[in-house]
């Protein structure tokens, strides 16, 4: 069933763009009707559609937003009249050339301290980023000392590294040293030991020689004693 509401809105309503607001909000809630602005400053609607229709158009009316400021909202019921096609903003005059300048002026105010805002924020927020980099900083001088220090314990340890490379040369001298007087040790051994195979066998062959002397010797002297015994056991046997 459809109903009628007539509301009227006080606060910061004229000229604000208030109109236009509401006329945008009845085209989108299929609702018909008229607004215009009252001499007391305030803003009459003259809204008819079915009562849960025109519930949430009224929900949505309030939640216009700045530069309007609602600071009161109060409605009646009537009995519809049909009369209205459409939505329909009631202009007196210039009033809606005037009030769309006066719109635009105060978004260009509201603009401008937002943006005075949002610069002051930006400018706090550079601040920080100074001191964040000048952090950075500090952090890149302090992991440049690190590695110069690290640098220098690589330049150190390489120093130690060719100073064991140069005593393990050494050692590797020494060793070639030893080995080369081992061998000649060796090939003097050897040599002794074949002068002395040389000089045992000249020995061997003396021993041999005298040994052979005293058999010859001993089968002489044995040959000489039992011609001695012959010559004597002949002797005796004369005698008798």
């Amino acid at each position: 069933m459809t109903v009628r509401m007539v509301v009227s809105v006080r606060g910061l309503v004229q000229r604000a763009g208030f109109r236009d607001f509401v006329q945008q909000q009845a085209y989108r809630h299929r609702v018909r009707g008229t607004v215009q602005n009252e001499a007391d400053g305030s803003v009459r609607i003259v809204a008819e559609a079915a009562d849960p229709v025109l519930q949430k158009f009224l929900m949505a009316v309030r939640e216009v937003p700045p530069p309007v400021e609602i600071e009161d909202l109060s409605s009646t019921k009537e009995k519809a009249t049909g009369e209205f096609t459409d939505f329909t903003v009631l202009w007196s005059g210039n009033e809606g050339i005037l009030e769309k300048l006066d719109v635009g002026f105060r978004y260009v105010k509201e603009m401008n301290q937002d943006l005075g805002a949002k610069m002051d924020t930006v400018g706090e927020k550079v601040d920080v980023v100074g001191k964040d980099v000048r952090g950075v900083g500090d952090k890149v001088n302090a992991v440049a000392k690190e590695v110069r220090g690290v640098g220098e314990k690589v330049d150190a340890a390489r120093t130690e590294i060719q100073a064991v490379g140069t005593k393990v040369d050494a050692v590797g001298t020494d060793v070639r040293g030893v080995g080369t007087k081992v061998d000649n040790l060796t090939q003097q051994t050897a040599r002794h030991f074949d002068t002395l195979d040389r000089n045992y066998g000249k020995i061997s062959k003396t021993l041999e020689a005298a040994l052979q002397e005293l058999r010859d010797e001993h089968r002489q002297s044995s040959k000489d004693m039992q011609q001695l015994i012959k010559a004597v056991v002949a002797s005796g046997g004369r005698r008798r």
